[in-house]
């Protein structure tokens, strides 16, 4: 018998792993927002209690109300369902569920809940999930985005794709919002597309099937562009990347947003920005009536009370004004988003 040093024997089994040797797509990663919980029961119902994989789950979910997805996804599933740890090792056979207001990082081995920068201004938001996932685990990874608004996880299914991963996308018809879906067929060559009747089926026979062997290509690094605008996360300056056919926005302290997510951040900070001017200018305009009544008042000054008062005429006609060009303009400065769906509801 001849007898290999250790570290020649973990080499070994690193490069079987890595070239996919006997190793089938135990990597599942699945991603939703708007209508997601009610999806997620679909499949999860029908999943098998001996799966051969890890599954990971992604929701968009609000940083201020307490998340039960991990409840009601067990109440469902025969798999064991769990939030995840903020460190903790991957098991097969079990579900992992992100955290509210940390994001899901998948590491080779083991997971890490992140307080780190929000993406499409959520947390946790689906595209660090994708792309740390790929990123470990690369062709063992089956990427999975359903229903919901805008186009978080398009970016992340691209890396997936680009690393040899298998990409299952939600049939748009089927979905309740099907923002998400038509994105990410837009953007990424799925391998399948499928309505929820059938996705758990379909997954358990990916999950069985054995990753190829072949090396993956070597991609090319994300292109960066030119500096864009402000952050509408922290005031930085974004700057636009893109990678094949996805492209997104972020800046220096890693807040990221899709073409149409930065636009309605931006969005909704002018319009507050809008509004409190308009507030500002009545309080203004208040203020000055009251500096002209006291003028005219036994205690006043020997400031003229017209002094006070063409500024509160000045303040009020500017208030108006704006509030004009807000109800004229508003419908086409703030559209909302392209589908006119409500992204926050479920």
């Amino acid at each position: 018998m001849i007898h290999l040093p250790r570290l020649t024997i973990y080499f070994v089994a690193t490069i079987v792993l890595k070239e996919g040797v006997g190793v089938n797509h135990d990597i599942v990663v699945m991603g939703a927002s708007a209508g997601g919980t009610t999806a997620l029961r679909t499949v999860f119902s029908g999943l098998p209690p001996d799966l051969p994989a890890s599954v990971f789950v992604t929701v968009h979910t609000s940083p201020t109300r307490p998340s039960y997805l991990a409840e009601t996804l067990a109440r469902v599933c025969p798999l064991p369902v769990a939030y995840a740890n903020y460190i903790e090792d991957i098991q097969r056979g079990k579900a992992y569920v992100a955290r509210s207001d940390r994001h899901l990082i998948i590491k080779r081995g083991h997971i890490e809940c992140r307080f780190v920068a929000k993406e499409h201004e959520t947390r946790p938001a689906i595209d660090p999930m994708f792309r740390s996932a790929a990123h470990s685990y690369s062709r063992r990874v089956i990427g999975v985005l359903l229903t919901g608004a805008l186009d978080d996880g398009v970016a992340g299914l691209g890396v997936i794709k680009d690393e040899g991963g298998i990409v299952v996308v939600q049939d748009p018809k089927n979905a309740r919002f099907n923002d998400m879906p038509r994105a990410a067929l837009r953007a990424v060559l799925a391998d399948h597309v499928v309505p929820l009747a059938d996705m758990a089926r379909l997954l358990v026979d990916l999950v069985n099937t054995e990753v190829e062997g072949e090396a993956a290509m070597e991609q090319d690094e994300p292109k960066e562009g030119e500096r864009v605008c402000a952050c509408p996360g922290c005031g930085g300056v974004l700057r636009q990347f893109w990678d094949n056919d996805v492209m997104w926005y972020q800046c220096h302290v890693g807040h990221r947003f899709s073409p149409e997510g930065a636009m309605l951040e931006q969005d909704d900070a002018l319009e507050e920005q809008l509004w409190g001017t308009v507030a500002v200018l009545k309080q203004k305009a208040e203020m000055a009536r009251t500096m002209a009544a006291d003028a005219l008042s036994p205690r006043g000054t020997h400031i003229d009370p017209e002094y006070y008062e063409k500024q509160a005429r000045a303040a009020q006609e500017a208030a108006e004004m704006i509030e004009k060009l807000i109800q004229e303009k508003g419908n086409d400065l703030f559209p909302g988003p392209s589908s006119g769906k409500d992204p926050t509801a479920f």
